[in-house]
């Protein structure tokens, strides 16, 4: 954690944040990913299509291994922008995603 919170919360809360506050999160055509729900006319967030990416080939990551992976398929595709992870509370980074378990706190 960079910084504390001052009052618990009973939430569990993960965000996943495009970008660093100083940047500003790219927009793209998700043919620019290997991203299944492509279509014509479909764009998105580079982070998002980041995501997906990694969802449609991984099933099985930690939260550590989505924002670093995430971080890295933007950099080899050349976009600038380091997606962040916020959280309501210190999580084990090395516990699983899982979008319906309460979080794994550390």
């Amino acid at each position: 954690f960079l910084t504390a919170s001052r009052k618990p919360c009973d939430a569990d809360v993960v965000q996943l944040s495009g970008c660093k506050d100083e940047q500003t999160s790219a927009d793209t055509h998700s043919s620019s990913f290997e991203n299944p729900y492509d279509g014509p006319g479909v764009a998105g967030g580079a982070c998002t299509n980041a995501f997906i990416e990694l969802f449609t080939k991984h099933d099985d990551l930690s939260y550590g291994q989505i924002l670093v992976n995430m971080q890295q398929v933007l950099k080899e595709k050349r976009y600038t922008q380091i997606p962040q992870m916020s959280t309501s509370c210190k999580v084990d980074m090395t516990s699983k995603f899982d979008m319906k378990a309460p979080l794994e706190t550390s």
